[in-house]
């Protein structure tokens, strides 16, 4: 319990607290109310008791309070007020224990040598990039390639998956610290194929942990690619697959953290800016018509996810020697 609750408090030591006996504060007992909230930033939430969040404007919250606490009554209510209390209770976040519980906002963390630790990475990878392309290196197709260049690339297919793998750990061990995680598969833009870490207690953390945490899958790929590089320069020379992996794995990193894609790029910029629902607010105002920089966004991942899936299905079809 911070400073910033200066609401009447009972001591009790587990974040909640009771606004006492209904009784006394002339309160009949079936409308006790009890609920679970939180502030990050300019943000003030309540949490059911699915996990599931719903932002609340901050006057409503303070109402919320004020009628936990028996100071106000559901008949002192607008109409307006009555509405949207009703509805947050069927939607269970609001319950009738009496009791209000404060969910503590973690602390912010250091965000600018995270980033230029990302930069400094990727930024080696591009080299590498740039030098294999310098130096003519081809990718293999089933077409063209010889019998142990097709047992390499079937061989690569398990490291690509380890890889995949390193990029959720990245998440999942940048987010364990403040919730409880998990690791699910699922569609980007309802077409890219991906493995993705929920974590939807973001919701209570600062900006720099959201951002944070969105970043360290993509560092994560940044390093494990440096380290296959070296490999591939200063130890198996000779491994023309071991050579185009880390190429393969770059322009991965730069799908991941493009923001047309609603992968970790688009999340990151929307913590960055505030840009709550984005995409969804972006697609509204396109079917609406009107000329905004979110319309543009929306149009733009539109565009990105057919240009993308085509050129996912070229590369496929040359691979097996179609195209």
């Amino acid at each position: 319990m911070t400073d910033e609750d200066r609401r009447p408090r009972t001591g009790r030591e587990d974040g909640a607290t009771d606004p006492g006996d209904a009784s006394a504060s002339g309160r009949p007992d079936d409308t006790a109310v009890g609920f679970t909230w939180g502030e990050t930033e300019q943000l003030t939430w309540l949490r059911g008791p699915d996990g599931g969040y719903k932002r609340v404007d901050p006057g409503f919250l303070e109402t919320l309070h004020a009628v936990a606490a028996g100071e106000r009554s559901l008949a002192d209510l607008s109409n307006e007020e009555r509405t949207a209390f009703e509805h947050l209770r069927r939607e269970g976040f609001l319950d009738d224990s009496g009791t209000v519980r404060r969910v503590p906002t973690p602390d912010g963390i250091r965000l600018g040598p995270r980033l230029a630790a990302f930069g400094a990475a990727f930024g080696l990878l591009t080299l590498y990039v740039a030098y294999r392309f310098t130096a003519g290196a081809d990718v293999p197709t089933v077409a063209t390639a010889d019998v142990s260049v097709l047992w390499q690339m079937l061989a690569s297919l398990p490291v690509f998956v380890g890889m995949a793998l390193v990029h959720e750990a990245g998440h999942y061990l940048a987010a364990r610290p403040y919730m409880d995680t998990r690791v699910e598969p699922t569609l980007l833009n309802g077409v890219f194929p991906a493995v993705v870490t929920k974590t939807n207690d973001a919701w209570r953390c600062p900006r720099s942990v959201r951002i944070w945490i969105n970043l360290a899958g993509p560092f994560a790929d940044a390093l494990q690619c440096l380290a296959l590089a070296g490999l591939s320069l200063f130890v198996w020379s000779g491994s023309a697959l071991l050579a185009v992996v880390p190429v393969f794995e770059y322009f991965r990193i730069l799908f991941a953290v493009n923001p047309l894609v609603r992968g970790d790029g688009y999340w990151m910029i929307v913590d960055w800016f505030g840009a709550t629902n984005l995409y969804t607010r972006g697609k509204r105002d396109l079917k609406n018509r009107e000329p905004t920089l979110r319309a543009a966004f929306a149009l733009g991942s539109v565009a990105f996810t057919v240009v993308g899936a085509a050129a996912m299905a070229f590369f496929l079809a040359r691979m097996i020697g179609l195209a």
